[in-house]
């Protein structure tokens, strides 16, 4: 299934896994990308599956998020694609001020 990843979001799964790395040791950082792909594709082919999220973000239709296998502190926000698959808008820590980041988003 198709997956399409926004630059922030490719921006962010480097950060936190160069911070994974720097924190803990580099086969954390490559199993945080790893589990990142592998639930990519797993929301690819039920894109329906994670949670609508409205309030966080009004200028994103459609998005919803998501936990990423074995790495459940990390929210992955998407939206079901046109044709199928799905659009990664961002990869973020659920700690972070999600509100205030995601405000920051359009709809593209």
């Amino acid at each position: 299934m198709k997956v399409l990843q926004r630059p922030l979001a490719r921006f962010d799964l480097i950060e936190e896994a160069d911070f994974l790395e720097q924190a803990y040791n580099l086969d954390r950082a490559r199993k945080f990308l790893f589990a990142a792909n592998e639930t990519f594709q797993q929301l690819a082919a039920m894109p329906l599956m994670g949670s609508p999220r409205p309030d966080l973000a009004l200028e994103i239709p459609e998005m919803r998020h998501w936990r990423i296998k074995g790495f459940t502190e990390y929210l992955i926000f998407y939206r079901p694609a046109d044709g199928g698959g799905v659009e990664i808008i961002r990869v973020l820590h659920a700690k972070r001020n999600l509100p205030e980041i995601l405000a920051d988003e359009e709809a593209q």
